[in-house]
């Protein structure tokens, strides 16, 4: 199928009870590296496949990021930029520690109002947007930097944030999105700008939180709360800034470190075959041992096992201990490609361990002693 057929919005965020968007082409073929056995295949909806890094970025080593503020004729913008800047800045230190220090997300910020050419009104951002629509705006911002600021080199740069003043308030958050996935590149300057994030509106608790969901969408991550609806928490609670923005638990699922290259297959538990294995799950948060045991239950369909602790970015987490979740990569961004399994507390506290016991299909799970390390022996029975 022609993949410019296949450009689509799809619904990245909630923020003050809005939804935002995000502009992307379909994805690619299967990442040549995948070849675990508890691998899920990539399809043409569903993103929790392997990443295709022809269109999205690889979020290990170095990445340069691109920070720049962009005001209209009917909306000038009055923030203190320094101070803005500031706010958003510890997305930085966020993603070196959920990625136990294989990214360094460095963030340069363009501390200038750069004018663009029309009023606000006038670029139809807004939510259900079209792809041409963004590019046009991001056109615009780019060649409007560049003349505010004529040094910039937008060939140095991975990815550019482009944040519209506060003053835009015709605008709604809904039209912050993130353009990548093999949508067309903005040409500016002679330089090719493929992957960028348009920003709108604001809020004084999850400045830098949007800024960490947004970014992982350049690195192939979708959804995790519904697109429809307010029930942010319908699929994976608090868990995961893919899902919660507000979430006393926004570390990245361990399934999700693993896609973004964060975690090897020696830290993965594969259970492919018939039979019962007992499995030592260190906490996500903390670097070192096995961080996810995967038992494949369908040619599409995981189980996973983690473990989360108070520590790191989950540092104020209320639900520790043992974490079961299913895994769909049929299922598209913001239908539940990720969903939580079995029991919960109804309030903070850890899951329960001896008693604990969730049987589904053709997999059984037994939780297990608790060990000094935070972690849990976990026994799964595959039939």
């Amino acid at each position: 199928m022609n993949r410019a057929r296949l450009l689509a919005l799809v619904l990245v965020l909630a923020l003050c009870g809005c939804a935002a968007q995000r502009v992307t082409a379909a994805p690619g073929t299967l990442n040549p590296s995948a070849g675990s056995p508890c691998e899920l295949p990539s399809s043409v909806d569903g993103e929790e496949g392997p990443t295709d890094y022809r269109y999205y970025l690889r979020p290990v080593g170095t990445v340069r990021a691109l920070m720049v503020f962009v005001d209209f004729p009917d909306a000038v913008g009055e923030e203190d930029l320094a101070e803005r800047f500031a706010h958003y800045q510890p997305v930085s230190r966020w993603f070196q520690q959920a990625s136990y220090g294989k990214l360094d997300l460095q963030l340069t910020p363009v501390l200038k109002w750069a004018r663009m050419p029309k009023e606000s009104t006038d670029y139809g951002m807004e939510r259900g947007f079209g792809i041409e629509t963004q590019q046009a705006y991001i056109r615009d911002a780019l060649e409007a930097v560049a003349r505010a600021e004529p040094s910039v080199d937008f060939g140095a740069y991975s990815m550019v944030h482009i944040m519209a003043t506060l003053a835009a308030s015709e605008i709604s958050a809904e039209a912050t999105a993130a353009y990548t996935g093999g949508a067309p590149p903005v040409q500016v300057h002679g330089a090719e700008v493929a992957a960028a994030i348009t920003y709108f509106g604001d809020d004084p608790d999850l400045k830098y939180r949007v800024v960490a969901h947004e970014t992982a969408h350049l690195f192939g991550l979708p959804d995790l709360y519904p697109e429809k609806g307010s029930e942010n928490g319908r699929y994976v609670g608090e868990f995961d800034v893919m899902g919660e923005l507000s979430g006393r638990q926004p570390d990245f699922f361990a399934w999700h470190k693993r896609k973004l290259g964060w975690l090897g297959e020696p830290e993965v538990a594969c259970v492919a075959t018939p039979g019962t294995t007992r499995h030592h799950i260190s906490p996500v948060e903390k670097p070192g041992g096995v961080k996810l045991a995967v038992v494949r239950s369908s040619p599409t369909r995981a189980t996973v096992i983690e473990v989360r602790a108070r520590e790191g970015v989950d540092v104020d987490a209320c639900h520790t201990g043992v974490v079961l979740y299913s895994v769909d990569s049929t299922v598209r961004t913001g239908e539940g490609p990720i969903r939580l399994l079995g029991e919960r507390p109804e309030s903070c506290g850890d899951t329960p361990s001896r008693e604990y016991h969730y049987k589904a299909g053709n997999v059984g799970i037994s939780v297990g002693e608790k060990h000094d390390d935070g972690g849990y022996t976990v026994t799964i029975t595959k039939s």
